[in-house]
C-alpha cells in the first residue's frame, strides 16, 4: 500500500507483482455488503527501471519497500539479485 508523495498516481493503492513474469500492477480495494474486491487495475511493469545501472524490468519480483521517508519505492529482483526502483 502506498501513501507517499512521489508517485501520484500510486498514492492510496495496493501494490502487486508476477513473480515468473516480472509484471506489476496497482489497484484499489472496494468493500460491498461486507466483501472485498480489487478495482480500477492499472499495469505499472513500464515503471521499474534500474536503481544501480543494468537493465530493467525486474523478472522476479519478490518484495516491495520504501526508502526511510517512505516516498521512494524499490523491487528486488530475486532471480537476479538486482534492487529496482519506480521511476516516475
Amino acid at each position: 500500500f502506498y501513501e507517499g508523495d512521489k508517485y501520484p498516481w500510486l498514492r492510496n493503492r495496493y501494490i502487486c507483482a508476477d513473480f515468473t513474469s516480472g509484471r506489476v500492477w496497482s489497484f484499489r480495494l472496494r468493500t460491498r455488503d461486507g466483501f472485498a474486491t480489487a478495482d480500477d487495475t492499472v499495469e505499472h511493469t513500464g515503471r521499474v527501471g534500474a536503481t544501480f545501472g543494468g537493465k530493467g524490468p525486474a523478472m522476479a519480483i519478490s518484495s516491495f519497500g520504501l526508502d526511510p521517508d517512505g516516498q521512494t519505492l524499490y523491487v528486488l529482483d530475486n532471480k537476479a539479485g538486482r534492487l529496482l526502483r519506480f521511476v516516475e
